[in-house]
């Protein structure tokens, strides 16, 4: 299993999710984060131009390792090409996964529930 991290302009979230949901995913987390941007080679410092902060959302979702090359090519397919700011996308392995109300255990416990649980 793998856990995908990537970062989204606020603005792509509508697509994003509809493509993943067109491959089969169901539940994903959204953050709002705030990413600092050095724009020249002077040392950060609090209190610096508005303009060296970004805005984005974090999608955070775990997958199957079969799963992984369908689900980035739907996020690119999703972002049309554009610029993922700052174009990150983390694949992190993940030891295990237990869903805690029913005690399930690894790819059980991934499958989305659509009437049980909330997907984002």
């Amino acid at each position: 299993m793998k856990k995908i991290e990537v970062l989204i302009a606020p603005s792509q979230l509508d697509k994003v999710r509809s493509h993943l949901i067109s491959v089969g995913i169901w539940e994903l987390s959204v953050s709002d984060v705030i990413h600092y941007r050095k724009t020249d080679n002077s040392a950060p410092h609090w209190g610096a131009d508005e303009t060296d902060y970004c805005e984005l959302l974090k999608l955070e979702l775990v997958a199957e390792d079969e799963s992984v090359v369908l689900i980035l090519n739907a996020i690119r397919s999703a972002t049309g090409g554009a610029r993922l700011n700052p174009s990150r996308v983390l694949i992190l392995p993940v030891e295990q996964s237990i869903r805690i109300r029913s005690s399930e255990h690894n790819p059980v416990a991934l499958s989305a529930r659509r009437g049980n649980s909330a997907a984002a």
